[in-house]
């Protein structure tokens, strides 16, 4: 009789709880469809990022969860697992909403969405590799000596700051004329 009266004061305080931040977290900036959809969010995205970090880009599992909670601190609470034999993330918010996404041959990672499997059925292969001039491929001969040698500095000074630039590119006049990226971030 204890534990069946805890369980409903417990319950009792949870839906008053629930009902106070449904009516105040507007005044505070937290919409209701915030704390309706968030969880299913956040999940979202958190898988998507780690899954596209770790099996496409190739870092490593720190450094995806340090890139993934500069969007947003809510999502240092995602509860993580990793399936490496099926190039998977699964991700969940407070335990609310769980979600996964996978990493797909020469697709790169996609959410999965129960009953829809055609995106893991698809076929596909890696296309020739495009040198013609950047924008129609990914050619660059157009590089400026002294812009190059700029954005070398500022990637370095940025990085030096703490401010994790990866990448930064210049186009001008139709034309890629310097790129430079972070030690281990190359394209």
């Amino acid at each position: 009789m204890k534990i069946r009266k805890g369980l409903i004061v417990t319950i009792e305080i949870i839906a008053v709880l629930v009902v106070v931040l449904f009516l105040v977290g507007p005044f505070l900036g937290i919409p209701a469809n915030y704390i309706i959809y968030g969880p299913n969010v956040a999940s979202g995205i958190g898988s998507k990022l780690l899954c596209s970090s770790i099996y496409v880009t190739g870092y490593s599992r720190e450094q995806a969860f340090n890139d993934l909670v500069q969007y947003s601190s809510i999502l240092e609470q995602l509860t993580i697992e990793y399936k490496d034999e099926s190039r998977t993330v699964t991700t969940s918010l407070f335990g609310i909403q769980e979600k996964s996404a996978s990493a797909l041959p020469n697709l790169g990672c996609t959410v999965n969405y129960e009953g829809h499997t055609q995106r893991q059925e698809l076929i596909t292969q890696a296309g020739p590799k495009n040198q013609a001039p950047w924008p129609l491929g990914n050619g660059v001969a157009t590089i400026d000596a002294n812009m190059q040698r700029l954005i070398e500095s500022l990637v370095a000074s940025d990085n030096a700051a703490g401010l994790n630039t990866r990448a930064l590119l210049v186009a001008h006049d139709g034309a890629v004329i310097a790129e430079a990226y972070k030690p281990g971030s190359e394209c």
